[in-house]
């Protein structure tokens, strides 16, 4: 497997949240006098303070979590890690004809295209929700009928781009660390029960199809993902993505029939 660090993506507006500035302390409920003052400060200095280490921050995430459990603090901002995963998603889209991805336009991604056809992924900013992670069957990507029975080894590559490492930096942005990843797949194609599976590395893929449409889901490091693709008896094409709390995925695979 091949390993690619990138720069960052994201710094996008995360959703606006407002915290009470502390002249409005007393008209929240429960929170007058110094020691309310004193919770919301806290509070605004830890949601705003992303140098810390990772230990430090996730103590303060924690004892966020608890002030927002406190009565008359639950209007208060939501704590980081709900603003990280409010900002952070994946999904197919549709590429055009060329390979293109209109969202995001830029970021970290690649393609697998063979003679026009094929897969493209990317992670970059989805102004101004966030950060997203795509991928897509390029139109116009064809494959052979299928076998009516018996069993196939599809052999290709398979590429992705993961986004992690995320935090809220001092401008308010969502912030998230890109890593290109891709290597060799082998998948089973069972013709009779309908089924394509295999794994590389971290990633499994477990699909399904009818025809030529190939669905079902994948793991990446223990994330769930959706697959979707075509397959034929020349060829498989799928296109999958993934998220969690910590991290975002998009990528895809192609393969052919290896010889007997």
């Amino acid at each position: 497997m091949n390993y690619k660090s990138l720069s960052t993506v994201g710094a996008v507006p995360k959703r606006k949240f407002k915290i009470k500035p502390l002249k409005d302390v007393a008209r929240l409920p429960y929170t007058t006098g110094n020691r309310g003052g004193s919770l919301i400060h806290r509070l605004s200095h830890i949601c705003r303070t992303v140098s810390l280490s990772k230990q430090y921050r996730e103590r303060s995430i924690m004892r966020i979590c608890l002030i927002l459990a406190l009565p008359g603090i639950l209007s208060v901002a939501a704590c980081e890690e709900s603003v990280i995963d409010q900002n952070t998603t994946s999904r197919f889209v549709t590429p055009s004809s060329s390979g293109e991805i209109d969202v995001p336009a830029t970021g970290a991604g690649g393609s697998i295209i063979f003679g026009g056809e094929g897969v493209v992924y990317r992670a970059g900013a989805d102004s101004p929700t966030g950060i997203v992670a795509v991928a897509g069957i390029i139109p116009g990507t064809t494959v052979s009928a299928i076998p009516d029975s018996g069993s196939s080894i599809y052999s290709g590559t398979f590429e992705l781009v993961k986004v992690d490492g995320f935090f809220v930096n001092d401008n308010q942005n969502v912030v998230g660390f890109p890593t290109l990843r891709s290597g060799d797949i082998s998948l089973t194609a069972d013709f009779d029960d309908q089924t394509l599976k295999g794994r590389a590395d971290d990633l499994t893929v477990d699909g399904s199809f009818t025809g030529n449409t190939l669905a079902g889901s994948v793991e990446y490091e223990g994330i769930s993902g959706t697959l979707r693709g075509l397959i034929g008896a020349d060829k498989a094409v799928g296109a999958f993505h993934g998220n969690d709390s910590d991290e975002i995925y998009a990528g895809g695979f192609y393969v052919t029939p290896t010889p007997d």
